[in-house]
């Protein structure tokens, strides 16, 4: 019998299983041995007892000598059978030393393993420390790049807010000189035709002094030629800084703060509504993008662009509801607007009111339920932008 040449629980416990397998065998042997010598017995005790007299006699031994020679038969084969088998062992026990051998060797393989295993366990505990360590600067630099893009964030909208300033600043500044300009053009009167100029006679030289007496000289010198009187000089016209300074003091000077007023507490800072310049405030009233009014009183007065490009009144209702507008943040050319269908009204009488479009109220309302005081600038195509926020 041929078994594999492993053992599950080591090589000492391989040859016991071995020798338990040829006793096993030799004892199933005897018991196939008896279980033949009971069938026997069965079979002479199934003879029927019968008198002395009528008592079977052994009259064929040739067939007990039959079942003899095939006990024979079985016998020699079992032994074969347990020769085999104790070779069998002493192969067993041959190659279980070989495999002890083997055994030894890879244990010791395993304990050179273990002790590589735990070199390499502490090379990676110090590798993860270093991931770690790496992982943790990693993670600041990212937080440091998450500020510096936060930063360039704020700076970025900062320089649209300044040049949206620039340009709103640059675009009332240019209209407030063209109207300027006009209302000069309008002021100037036109020159008058200046008379031509006479030419003047140069006066004749005159000739050498006399040593006459008085009386004579006076008598017979010549008379002088009389000159043309000059015409006065035109009056000069006045430059644009001149007619400026004048507007300038016509204008009402600004009310001075008061000592009262001075010595109070700063009140809490609201919301300011503006535009991020003349040109964008025209486009969206032009588009009717907006509604825009200046409201006196009971009386409303609503600004429109027409296609021109000049500024139409209308006398309408006053609306219900609508965004309060500085006066310093209206452009100048609808304060002139106004000065010219209501004479000089005053400053805090006139209420300038802005109606605007759906989309910029929602975005309005919901930096009002966020913020507790802002610059509201509306820029290009309704973009609103949010400035000074006070939280």
């Amino acid at each position: 019998m041929s078994y594999p040449p492993y053992a599950t629980g080591g090589t000492e416990f391989f040859a016991d299983s071995e020798v338990e397998v040829l006793q096993t065998d030799v004892m199933r042997f005897m018991a196939l041995l008896g279980f033949i010598l009971m069938a026997i017995f069965a079979l002479v005790q199934a003879l029927p007892v019968a008198p002395g007299h009528n008592q079977p006699k052994l009259v064929d031994p040739g067939l007990l000598r039959e079942d003899l020679r095939v006990l024979e038969q079985q016998l020699a084969v079992q032994t074969a059978d347990l020769i085999s088998l104790q070779s069998a062992i002493a192969a067993a026990r041959i190659e279980q030393q070989r495999l002890l051998a083997e055994n030894r060797v890879l244990e010791s393989r395993i304990a050179k393993l273990q002790e590589n295993a735990g070199k390499v366990e502490g090379q990676l505990a110090h590798s993860d420390r270093e991931l770690a360590a790496t992982a943790a600067a990693l993670d600041s630099g990212r937080q440091t790049l998450n500020d510096i893009r936060r930063r360039v964030e704020r700076e970025r909208h900062a320089l649209q807010l300044a040049e949206i300033r620039a340009a709103g600043i640059a675009a009332d500044t240019r209209a407030m000189l063209d109207e300027q300009h006009r209302l000069l053009v309008e002021s100037v009167p036109p020159p008058e035709a200046l008379p031509e100029a006479q030419p003047i006679v140069p006066p004749e030289p005159q000739a050498a002094p006399d040593v006459r007496p008085p009386a004579e000289s006076a008598a017979s010198a010549p008379a002088e030629p009389e000159v043309a009187p000059l015409e006065p000089a035109a009056e000069r016209p006045q430059t644009i800084a001149e007619r400026l300074a004048e507007i300038r003091k016509l204008l009402p000077a600004a009310p001075a703060a008061s000592p009262a007023a001075a010595g109070t507490p700063p009140q809490k800072r609201g919301f300011t509504l503006r535009f991020a310049s003349t040109v964008v405030f025209d486009r969206l009233l032009a588009a009717r993008t907006i509604r825009f009014y200046a409201l006196i009183e009971r009386r409303a007065w609503q600004f429109q662009r027409p296609a021109d490009g000049t500024i139409a009144t209308a006398v309408v209702e006053a609306p219900r509801t609508y965004y309060e507008m500085a006066p310093a943040t209206v452009p100048a050319a609808y304060r002139t607007a106004l000065r010219r269908i209501v004479a000089a009204p005053a400053g805090d009488a006139v209420t300038w009111g802005v109606i605007l479009p759906p989309e910029i109220v929602a975005k309005i309302n919901l930096a009002a339920r966020q913020l507790s005081g802002a610059d509201i600038i509306i820029g290009e195509n309704g973009r609103v932008l949010f400035e000074n926020e006070t939280n």
